[in-house]
């Protein structure tokens, strides 16, 4: 591969890559930074593993080994590394071509601690990873150059927010005015969302795992296992999510110790919902640099269309989905159409006296302006019943169908109500175009509801649920819910439709 030009830092930090799994892998580091891409090793708990590894990235990159009082040679190659929790090698461990270091164990972020590694050899730049706004104060208030917001949907150590709501945190917190870059749930798309919200950049690691460079060196069970991967199959085991499935234990330990991908029933995968992104990534743009660059220019695409097309500026610009025990008032509604937006009542569970009062008092008091409703559809068949009759009564402008399917999407149409189906993916893209109904698309696996850890069918493939965009010939919307998807094209598994999905595993985001 031709390297690329060194980049602005601000080009160079757009698109980070880091080696997946918090171990050492310099060929996806190599690899990013001839893309022009900022390449960070993770330095991992193997300190022979470690130092082997910034050899190689010496050798490779044209710097200067570790401990040998080398000088790096004229346009030797920068890079940076991640320290995680237990990483044995310290600041005087790092050749001078370290230019910038990720510190992702929250003990570490002391001034103290924060100025050793800013003197290492390179004087690197300090980042700091942190999963929740206390971290981040911390951080801050350390030292540390920058932040990475890392969200509940991303691989090992997180938090409760995921990874769009940490980052609004962050950026609204007057006291953090250092730059702050998102981690979890990125793809090309998402990317383009997390830096039009503020984010100097975005992180890619288990994204790129099955690229060449990085597949190589995975065990074929780990690989085998990612590419197969649908997005339900993690949990959080000691605050940090990692793979999970049934046939696997859960080994003896601290979940930070375990942390690896030499073998999936001795260790634990450090892997986010995100993990599901990486075989269509990698069958798409083959290599570390090409899914770089694809997200890059995702990036410019993106917000090139936005300024162009304006999206926010034309009528009915954003739905509310429908939230339980949250938009199921009238005045929650009214708040949200006064801001501009087209709200939706969360219907759930009511019967049908209380849904025709809901309405009824949400119609008075919007007047003209949109609003709409959403409804469950794998309710018991007669409180939908009772639902429907008051929906169609009432006749509100749209409606979502949380696991619906286009017939049930009929009647609703007929009373000219614009309908829109939160459901899974083959639905959407077989049942909709076939019954006529267009309006939806994939659901955030940040968002809330029935995303994150999609629930499962029979056959153990997941439903991810979709959310409510609207087909072409609908009002412009931008679903809410839209920002934290990772996913584009049909998808890998065969789908359930809902009155055959198991008892007790029908989420709702209604």
């Amino acid at each position: 591969m031709i390297p690329h030009p060194p980049q602005s830092p601000a080009v160079r930090d757009l698109v980070v890559a880091v080696s997946p799994f918090e171990e050492p892998r310099p060929r996806i580091v190599t690899a990013a930074e001839r893309a022009g891409a900022l390449g960070l090793l993770d330095l991992g708990r193997d300190a022979s593993a470690a130092r082997r590894a910034l050899e190689e990235l010496g050798r490779r990159l044209g710097g200067a080994s570790p401990g040998t009082g080398t000088a790096a040679g004229a346009g030797a190659g920068r890079y940076g590394v991640r320290v995680p929790v237990g990483c044995p090698l310290g600041p005087g461990d790092l050749p001078p071509e370290v230019d910038t270091v990720l510190l992702a164990d929250p003990t570490s972020l002391t001034p103290g601690r924060v100025a050793d590694w800013a003197a290492a050899a390179g004087r690197p730049r300090v980042w700091a990873e942190v999963t929740g706004r206390s971290e981040a104060a911390a951080a801050v208030a350390a030292g540390a150059h920058a932040l990475v917001a890392k969200g509940h949907e991303a691989g090992g150590r997180v938090g409760a927010s995921t990874t769009f709501v940490l980052l609004q945190q962050l950026l609204a917190d007057p006291a953090i005015a250092v730059p702050v870059l998102a981690c979890g749930g990125i793809g090309p798309h998402t990317a383009a969302a997390a830096v039009a919200g503020g984010a100097c950049g975005v992180l890619l690691d288990v994204q790129l795992a099955l690229t060449v460079e990085a597949e190589a060196d995975l065990p074929y069970e780990v690989a085998a296992a990612l590419r197969a991967m649908d997005g339900s199959e993690t949990r959080i085991v000691d605050g940090h999510r990692v793979f999970a499935r049934p046939d696997l234990p859960l080994p003896d330990g601290p979940a930070a110790g375990l942390l690896g991908a030499r073998d999936l029933r001795t260790q634990l995968l450090p892997v986010g919902q995100d993990g599901a992104s990486c075989a269509r990534l990698a069958a798409r743009h083959r290599t570390t640099g090409g899914v770089l660059r694809a997200v890059r220019e995702a990036v410019s695409g993106h917000l090139a269309d936005a300024v162009r097309s304006e999206p926010l500026l034309g009528p009915l610009s954003v739905a509310q989905g429908p939230m339980t025990r949250v938009s199921d008032q009238a005045a929650f509604a009214g708040a949200v159409a006064a801001a501009g937006g087209v709200p939706h009542l969360a219907l759930a569970v009511m019967e049908g006296p209380d849904v025709r009062r809901l309405l009824a008092e949400t119609a008075e008091r919007l007047g003209d302006l949109p609003w709409g409703v959403g409804l469950l559809g794998f309710a018991p068949p007669e409180l939908r019943r009772e639902q429907l009759a008051a929906v169609t009564g009432a006749r509100p402008p749209y409606a979502i169908i949380a696991g619906g399917i286009p017939a049930q999407a009929a009647p609703l149409e007929a009373a000219g109500i614009r309908t829109h189906l939160h459901c899974p993916p083959r639905a959407c893209w077989s049942g909709t175009s076939r019954k006529g109904r267009g309006g939806s698309s994939s659901r955030a696996w940040s968002a809330a509801g029935t995303s994150g850890r999609a629930p499962r069918s029979r056959s153990g493939r997941s439903r991810s649920s979709c959310c409510c965009a609207p087909a072409p010939t609908r009002p412009p919307w931008t679903c809410c819910s839209r920002a934290g998807s990772t996913t584009s094209g049909p998808p890998r598994w065969r789908w359930r439709p809902p009155h055959r999905w198991p008892r007790g595993a029908r989420g709702s985001g209604c």
